[in-house]
């Protein structure tokens, strides 16, 4: 982002565009590009070994918008557009927008985690086996289908952390007039109710 408003700044204040200010705007496109690859690696390598949390599934999303600039950058730069470049931001960043409500990162983080404690043949050596139950159970209600489903083949230490969770979210989701409400409907409180459900035999 940096990058593209210096070049922008620098494009407008250059009158004829030069065959030297193209070569050095991409090559600046470019190592900017690997700085970004560079922390994509490196946070992947923290994310093989420790799992998923919310905030590195952002860390991630966030990634992938800047990569989107970086390659409207460069094209636009190339075609002589640089006007376009707010424009360009502002659809890669509706296109990440709708990518992350399609995925649901809160059920993704659960799924991915479950899976790690489930399968450990999932972790690369060296990194952190088992389930972080205390933070499986903070995570919003998109989460619990995946960690009500789970639970039965979960470690008993993970399972006495999640099940009073998920029992105390349940009777709030009952008892709470303010879930009754019909403004308060949403999707994904529906499902995790429809779950703890089937789990307590509400």
């Amino acid at each position: 982002a940096l990058s593209g408003a210096l070049i922008a700044t620098i494009d407008r204040a250059v009158a004829a565009r030069s065959r030297a200010f193209l070569v050095l705007a991409l090559t600046l496109v470019a190592l900017t590009g690997v700085v970004l690859v560079s922390a994509a690696l490196r946070l992947r390598l923290y994310q093989e070994a420790y799992g998923w949390t919310e905030l590195r599934f952002y860390v991630y999303a966030a990634i992938g918008w800047l990569g989107l600039g970086l390659a409207a950058l460069a094209a636009l730069l190339g075609r002589d557009r640089m006007r376009w470049l707010a424009h360009a931001l502002g659809v890669a960043a509706l296109v990440v927008v709708v990518a992350l409500n399609a995925i649901g990162p809160t059920a993704f983080v659960a799924e991915r985690n479950l899976e790690r404690a489930l399968d450990p043949r999932l972790i690369p050596s060296g990194g952190k086996a088992g389930l972080d139950a205390a933070y499986a159970a903070v995570l919003s209600d998109d989460a619990i289908p995946a960690i009500a489903a789970a639970l039965p083949s979960l470690a008993p230490a993970d399972r006495s952390i999640l099940e009073p969770a998920l029992r105390l979210r349940w009777t709030e989701l009952r008892t709470d007039p303010a879930f009754s409400a019909p403004g308060a409907w949403n999707l994904a409180r529906d499902r995790a109710r429809a779950a703890l459900d089937r789990m307590f035999g509400g």
